[in-house]
């Protein structure tokens, strides 16, 4: 057995899924809390794009960096979005974002480097790196920082060993986005910065910055999951320097060939003006309900408590967020209530609870997670 497997822990997110999926099998109602994704259906003109690929047989393999077309939608995207220039042969459509990431850890690996992180981060990242050789260097970052790097924390952890700076903003699991002055720090160290840009297009509080606005060299992952409610699609891309392409290519080559052809029709079709609309439509739904989950958060005494963020200490900027509950808390029974009730499926705040300590939970502003939760937990949990 390959030796990198040992180390390599389940998703905690998909065991909650699974376990919550054999409940409802079992004939209970379950509210979903613990996976992200739209509770949307993916738009109608991606959906139409699928079915006429499958009945015009559009169904073989299609260039290994993806359909010409689909690249320069990708492209179209970030000069309109962040004003950045790039061109389709720096382009990789690969099957899903996770794919995308591993080809490029693959390329930056080298025995003993290391990828700076933020610790809380998204979970899966430490197996992909381990998987690949490489060695997880975990900074520790806070609520008064957002979550995020700083310029400081960058700058002390940067070593001979760094293969890369890994980014995620808005960030997995917090939402927060990385402020102006540590994206352009991280990118002005030279050292390869690695952004993961999946939740783009899904921000409340002031837009994204893509890494490609302060360097060329960046390496941009990014995808359809979330903002197009595409997840179970399986298409994300990559965007990467020229001297890098090469090497991501071959290995997409031996290890996927390409993604989906289906896929990539209905993610054209996603990047038109109709799908683009379609995804504007979720996010502003998102922003609805994020606002009153805001505010009931605040009546139960998680009001914010630092504003240089967008409401840190419940949500911010992102389609997904963190709530501390405070220990004790006056309604202990809340959460002892909502973690035993097999009619919720919540995501415990595991990775870097240091940072969130005392007690972290996840929350979703999805509508699968919506329906009933709140009253629920109003009218039980009081």
């Amino acid at each position: 057995m390959n030796p990198a497997c040992k180390d390599i822990t389940s998703f905690l997110v998909m065991d909650i899924l699974e376990r919550a999926q054999a409940i409802e099998a079992a004939g209970h109602r379950v509210i979903h809390l613990e996976v992200g994704e739209p509770d949307f259906d993916m738009p109608e003109c991606a959906k139409e794009a699928a079915v006429a690929a499958v009945r015009d047989g559009k169904t073989h393999y299609t260039h290994s960096l993806g359909l010409p077309a689909l690249r320069q939608a990708i492209c179209d995207l970030y000069a309109r979005e962040y004003g950045v220039a790039v061109t389709p042969d720096r382009v990789l459509v690969s099957g899903g974002t996770s794919p995308a990431m591993l080809l490029a850890f693959g390329v930056l690996a080298s025995p003993g480097c290391h990828i700076l992180m933020t610790d809380p981060g998204y979970a899966c990242y430490p197996n992909f790196l381990r998987f690949m050789g490489l060695v997880p260097h975990y900074v520790p970052v806070s609520e008064d920082d957002g979550f995020q790097f700083t310029a400081e924390a960058i700058a002390e952890n940067v070593a001979d060993m760094t293969a890369g700076i890994l980014i995620n903003s808005p960030g997995n699991p917090t939402g927060t986005q990385i402020s102006d002055k540590a994206l352009d720090a991280a990118c002005a160290t030279g050292i390869p910065v690695i952004s993961d840009e999946i939740y783009h297009g899904l921000t409340y509080a002031g837009r994204a910055r893509s890494a490609l606005e302060f360097t060329d060299d960046a390496i941009i992952l990014n995808g359809f999951s979330k903002r197009f409610a595409m997840t179970g699609m399986r298409l994300g891309y990559m965007i990467a320097p020229a001297a890098m392409m090469p090497l991501v290519q071959k290995l997409q080559q031996n290890l996927f060939i390409c993604a989906s052809s289906v896929a990539q029709w209905a993610g054209l079709a996603a990047l038109s003006p109709d799908g683009l609309a379609a995804a504007e439509n979720m996010r502003v739904t998102y922003a609805a309900r994020r606002k009153v989950l805001l505010a009931g958060l605040t009546r139960l005494g998680l009001a914010p408590r630092n504003r240089t963020h967008p409401a840190p200490s419940t949500s911010s900027s992102g389609p997904t967020g963190w709530a501390r509950i405070p220990w004790p808390w006056p309604t202990t029974s809340w959460k002892r209530r909502i973690w035993r009730d097999p009619r919720h499926r919540l995501r415990p705040g595991r990775r870097g609870a240091s940072a969130l300590f005392p007690t972290p939970i996840r929350w979703k502003i999805s509508k699968r997670a919506w329906n009933g939760s709140w009253r629920y937990m109003a009218e039980r949990c009081s």
